[in-house]
């Protein structure tokens, strides 16, 4: 059991689509993908927001378990795809219309700690020597690049965020249908095979000081809007500060560039959640 841990998760629009959860064995951040389409086939506010939390609730249920974390991911894919049948009793043809989410997964062990990512979630390491790294998965980042470079040209041109992003939802809907395929990325989703191409590492618990783990609306304060300058700065802010004074520059930056001019994007303002752990003295 790990005493000393923060949780955060502020929405950046309704419905809020990340949840972030700790138990005596591990934590997890997940941040659902928003739909591309005007579908919503499970009873949330959106398909989003009902994938991560079943899938938040059947990843807990299996934490404490022996098995590695590329099994427990895979059986809670399997467990979520089959709650989500329960709907209209087939799957979506296209991939654009499945549910899916980012993710990143932390178990603690007596010598250990297990880490297990999937799409843009990220966890920052502080060692005990002072060293920091980060760990992510980031082959979306290409694509939602791409995307974000035409979004913001165009707003340049004088269209409002909403128009630009309406003005590449193509291309969104064409990264979307690479969803967990070779030729595209991989993320949490309806596929249970895809948890054997998350990233992952194992770390000598005694030698790590704190751990951050956050979705990619958390990470905007280094990557996007430079209101945290990085990962070190990143992680003693909050083991300084807390976690809601991250959230607090976030949403400042926000609401001063809601036309995403300065810092481009593809909305105003994204759900920012994370989750920190501290380790010293354990």
């Amino acid at each position: 059991m790990i005493d000393r841990t923060a949780a955060v998760t502020d929405a950046g629009t309704d419905p809020n689509e990340d949840t972030v959860g700790y138990t005596d064995a591990g934590c997890w951040v997940f941040d659902g993908a928003t739909g591309l389409k005007d579908v919503t086939r499970t009873p949330a506010k959106s398909d989003a927001r009902w994938y991560v939390h079943a899938l938040e609730r059947e990843v807990c249920d299996r934490l404490a378990s022996d098995a590695s974390l590329t099994e427990i991911a895979a059986d809670a894919i399997q467990a979520v795809r089959a709650r989500y049948r329960e709907f209209d009793g087939e799957f979506p043809p296209d991939r654009v219309d499945r549910p899916a989410a980012a993710g990143m997964i932390v178990r603690w062990r007596p010598e250990h700690l297990d880490l297990f990512g999937l799409a843009d979630c990220l966890v920052v390491i502080r060692y005990e020597d002072g060293r920091v790294s980060t760990l992510t998965d980031d082959r979306l980042r290409p694509f939602e690049t791409a995307a974000i470079e035409v979004a913001h040209g165009r707003v340049l041109d004088g269209r409002d965020i909403a128009t630009a992003r309406q003005s590449v939802l193509p291309m969104l809907r064409e990264t979307r249908s690479l969803l967990n395929t070779p030729d595209g990325y991989w993320a949490f989703g309806l596929i249970p095979q895809a948890a054997d191409h998350a990233v992952t590492m194992t770390l000598d618990r005694s030698a790590v000081d704190d751990v951050l783990v956050c979705s990619d609306g958390f990470v905007a304060a280094v990557d996007t809007y430079d209101c945290v300058p990085n990962w070190e700065a990143l992680i003693s802010t909050v083991a300084t500060h807390g976690l809601t004074s991250v959230v607090d520059r976030i949403r400042a930056v926000e609401e001063r560039d809601v036309e995403c001019r300065r810092f481009p994007r593809l909305k105003p303002s994204d759900d920012a959640s994370a989750l920190y752990l501290d380790l010293s003295d354990q």
